[in-house]
């Protein structure tokens, strides 16, 4: 696990966790395009949100997991934050919610001060961001939640029920599953398609056509200055 971003003020004992797939894996499961550039433009966006938050942060990569299933993954991640007991409250997100933003993140923290579950909902039946307590924390019905399945918000109010751990939920957003995903929440969000430009930039991947049709140049030209009607226009070229 990489080193928990240092904070001379803790708002409380939060952590988010930026919880990756290996890169290669990503790929192949979302069968992105634009390959490596795209995984790592999206991870670098979380990260950054996450950082922004103002809470200590935690990266985990594929490499550094544990488990042979995703909920043996992520529950031995959350175990061994807990065990450690210097953060009593994780928010668990991952690269799939380009609109996540910082106002999610504290939402979600102050939640956690008054319950022990709080979901955000992803609209295909999954979730955007995990908040969940120590107390709220059981590892083995945790692992075997319907992970990476349409049935995981209905599996996690059950798992919520049968601890007897209060549940909150935040705002719906939509997540990106795969490029056509994507390119549909880049056109409600339009300042995202900028960030990641920029980002994969930053990675001197080469060219990169984040949307069909649409190329690097064109994107280039007004990377600051997308506004409301010129933007269909442009990504629809």
């Amino acid at each position: 696990m990489e080193d928990v971003t240092n904070f001379k003020t803790r708002p409380s004992a939060t952590l988010v966790m930026v919880f990756l797939r290996e890169e290669r894996a990503e790929i192949r499961a979302k069968r992105w395009r634009s390959g490596l550039a795209m995984v790592r433009a999206l991870n670098r966006q979380a990260i950054k949100v996450a950082r922004q938050s103002g809470f200590p942060v935690q990266v985990i990569r594929g490499s550094q997991q544990r488990g042979t299933s995703f909920g043996q993954r992520l529950g031995g991640a959350l175990a061994d934050v807990f065990q450690q007991e210097t953060y009593q409250q994780v928010l668990v997100i991952g690269n799939d919610c380009p609109s996540l933003t910082i106002q999610h993140l504290r939402q979600a923290a102050r939640l956690l001060q008054r319950t022990d579950l709080v979901l955000g909902p992803a609209l295909d039946g999954g979730v955007y961001l995990i908040g969940i307590t120590a107390q709220g924390f059981s590892r083995k019905p945790w692992e075997a939640l319907p992970w990476q399945t349409a049935a995981l918000q209905a599996g996690l109010c059950q798992y919520s029920t049968e601890l007897n751990t209060a549940l909150r939920w935040l705002n719906p957003a939509r997540d990106a599953d795969n490029q056509q995903e994507l390119h549909r929440e880049l056109l409600r969000a339009t300042g995202l398609i900028n960030r990641l430009y920029r980002l994969i930039q930053a990675e001197s991947m080469g060219l990169f056509c984040p949307l069909p049709g649409v190329s690097v140049g064109a994107v280039a030209e007004r990377p600051l200055s997308f506004r409301g009607p010129p933007l269909p226009a442009l990504l629809m070229t």
